[in-house]
């Protein structure tokens, strides 16, 4: 199946502002700050998959950034 969610900043760079598990992140349509899951912020589906001329996506990219960002010590 292959990876869908492409952090557009990497969970190893937000890690480094968290406390616990959780960044406070500024909610532009609320205007107000709240705590969300490191997991979950900075996240867009299929951002590095490549479209392939059949209409499929190739998600080898964000698959092999993956294996970086799990390496990468916090």
């Amino acid at each position: 199946m292959g990876a869908k969610r492409h952090h557009y900043l990497p969970e190893c760079y937000l890690r480094q502002f968290a406390e616990g598990d959780y960044v406070n992140v500024f909610d532009r349509v609320r205007k107000e700050v709240r705590p969300q899951n490191v997991h979950n912020t900075a996240v867009v589906g299929h951002l590095y998959s490549v479209h392939r001329d059949d209409g499929s996506k190739d998600p080898r990219i964000e698959e092999m950034l993956a294996e970086v960002d799990g390496i990468i010590p916090v």
